[in-house]
């Protein structure tokens, strides 16, 4: 299962990402979908798994990467070009590609402030961000 959380902290917040091959995979799909057309995309709405957190990605650049929406702390909205969204489609993909066990990639902007985005892939048990998770 796909899954996603953000998780807040003063210093370095970042939006987790974990699944399968397979799962990550689809997660590159999805963003290589965005590239070509550039339209919003709700990533809970499209197989991301969150208990708390939703993420809008959308097509602008002011300011680019990942942020909070002001509306409220887990609403979180993606800032991306169509160039950006193939980039990190392709470095999703090196995870998921079968070459490697476990493995992780850092999908930022490198804007000042930004949410980074840790996909991650076999780093983290079954049950983590589920809910249940100790």
């Amino acid at each position: 299962m796909l899954r996603m959380r953000f998780m807040p902290c003063d210093f370095h917040p970042i939006l987790l990402v974990l699944g399968n091959a397979a799962d990550l995979a689809r997660f590159a799909d999805l963003l290589a979908g965005f590239a070509r057309t550039g339209d919003a995309i709700d990533l809970e709405r499209s197989g991301v798994f969150s208990e708390d957190t939703t993420v809008r990605l959308v097509e602008e650049t002011t300011p680019p990467g990942l942020w909070r929406d002001g509306t409220s702390g887990r609403r979180l909205i993606w800032r991306l070009t169509r160039d950006q969204a193939t980039e990190f489609a392709r470095e999703v993909s090196k995870i998921a590609d079968g070459h490697t066990l476990a493995g992780s990639a850092t999908l930022e902007c490198e804007v000042l402030n930004e949410i980074r985005i840790k996909v991650s892939l076999g780093e983290f048990e079954d049950e983590f961000l589920l809910g249940n998770a100790c």
